[in-house]
């Protein structure tokens, strides 16, 4: 399941975000590309996991960069959607 956030970072940009699957208990992982909107830079790939527990959103961890707000909020509403809080 994939779904597409817009946002702004000094210049327009676009998060594509897909749910990979829980791992170990309580670890939910998203990949993450982020582009420029207008295409000037190569699309920066990173994943992050949201850690949960007790169906409670408790932190979100990211490899090469933590999540910004607007992804953060998407990643929850898929969790939401997935009755995994």
């Amino acid at each position: 399941m994939k779904h597409i956030i817009s946002w702004q970072k000094c210049y327009d940009m676009e998060s594509e975000i897909q749910y990979l699957g829980e791992e170990n208990p309580g670890e939910h992982y998203f990949s993450i590309k982020r582009r420029e909107s207008d295409g000037f830079w190569d699309v920066e790939e990173d994943e992050c996991y949201a850690l949960v527990e007790d169906g409670i959103i408790v932190d979100f961890e990211g490899y090469s960069t933590y999540p910004n707000v607007e992804e953060e909020e998407l990643m929850k509403g898929i969790l939401k959607q997935l009755n995994k809080i």
